[in-house]
Formats: structure tokens, sequence, C-alpha cells
């Protein structure tokens, strides 16, 4: 079993309740946004028993691919989304990471608030996406619903994992009440995804604005459509339910 997350930190607005929320993620990779700069982020998630993999963007906009200690890297990327005058610069940071013998392709990125930038923001990272031969993992903030534009376009073309497998109903924002489902894990329609879920414990409510959402993929499908199971992880079952 591989476990994967992708969180907004909201710029860290508790150190303590963020580190506390990865370590109860458990994950072996997490796609983060709103991170801080690349000292401070690097001194956090270590705090955690992680390492950052990756992080592209300005310290307000940061994105970041974080990794769990069974994790190995093996490439980094760094991508830019175009730019219209007047918006600010978007990113998106990739690693090629490897768990075992398989590998995957992550990447994390944020979208801003004007749908038509999404929407062509959404375009540019389904191109990114499709230029890797890894199964993909992609952990984003979109700041819309599945309906929006930009979710529906990546979710055409990957499998969005709360809404295969999703326990509840998967609000991420604004904390403490989230009642908004902006915070997506989108995975390569060739891995197997066995769960997905949001943190309902109290130090998920404070530590950012937003709640991260977790899945637990537990195999790839191979040429004949048969499942392969990933190499064996932790096995503790989700403690910040």
């Amino acid at each position: 079993m591989i476990r994967v997350a992708a969180y907004n930190l909201s710029g860290v607005l508790d150190a303590g309740a963020v580190v506390d929320v990865l370590v109860r993620c458990q994950a072996d990779v997490v796609c983060a946004v709103e991170v801080p700069g690349p000292f401070a982020l690097r001194r956090l998630v270590r705090r955690a028993g992680m390492d950052v993999a990756a992080r592209a963007g300005g310290r307000r906009l940061g994105v970041a691919v974080l990794v769990g200690d069974r994790v190995r890297v093996i490439s980094v990327t760094r991508h830019q989304l175009s730019r219209a005058s007047g918006h600010p610069r978007r990113s998106v940071a990739q690693a090629i990471v490897g768990v075992g013998t398989l590998r995957l392709a992550a990447f994390s990125t944020q979208l801003g608030m004007w749908p038509q930038r999404r929407q062509g923001h959404a375009e540019d990272i389904a191109a990114v996406v499709a230029a890797v031969s890894a199964p993909v993992v992609l952990g984003a903030d979109l700041n819309e619903g599945p309906t929006g534009l930009a979710a529906q376009l990546l979710a055409a073309r990957l499998t969005d994992a709360f809404a295969a497998v999703g326990e509840g109903t998967g609000e991420t924002f604004p904390n403490p009440d989230p009642i908004a489902r902006n915070d997506y894990l989108f995975v390569d329609p060739t891995l197997v995804v066995r769960r997905a879920w949001v943190p309902r414990d109290g130090v998920a409510r404070v530590a950012s604005h937003h709640r991260p959402v977790i899945a637990e993929l537990v195999g790839v499908l191979d040429q004949r459509g048969a499942v392969a199971a990933p190499p064996t992880g932790r096995t503790g079952e989700e403690s910040a339910a």
C-alpha cells in the first residue's frame, strides 16, 4: 500500500499542528501548496520525518512534493503555468519518485480565483502530465468544486480519487467547518485506489484553513488489466479520522 495526500498548508498557521497533521497522515507522498520558503519548509517537514523532494513558486504561492523515508527521489522538475497580465504566476512542482519497484510521477499545484484562468491552467497541467511515462499522482487546490471547468477537465483525464472511493462528503475548506471540496487527489487511471478520506480530528481543524485529502493506492494495472500490488508500506489505519 502507498499512501498519498494533498494538503494546503495556508502558509503554516500553526507549525506544531501542521507537523502533527503530517505525522497523522502517514503519507509516503504529500502534494503541498501554500508552503513557506525553502529553508522554513525543509525544517518544518523534517520534524514530521519527511523531506522536500521538489518545490516551486514564490513564498506566498509555493507548491511542493514532500516524501517519506521509504521514498527515493529520482528526478525533479518545475513548471511555470501560462501567465496573464495582472495575475500572479502559478507553478507546478514535479518529482519522479520510487517506492519499492514502483515509480510515480507526483505533481503539486494550486490554481487561482478566476475561472477562465483556472481552465487554461488545467489545460497546461494536462499537457505536463501527459508528457510523463510513469503513473501520475496530482495533488491540487483548484479553488473550485467538482463541477468547475478545471476540475472536470482534469477528472476527464485522471481519476478523482475521492469521487471514486471517498468516505464521507469530502469538504476540505474552510476550517473549522468546511463546506467546499476544493482540494483534490487525481491519480492515473492505471492506479487502483482502495480508499480516500478527509481527516476530521481536532488538529486538522486548526493547522490550516484547509484539511488534507488522503488516498491509499493498492496496485497498478498491467497491460493485461491485472492488478499488481505495490510494495508493502505503512499498514496502520488512518488515525486522523
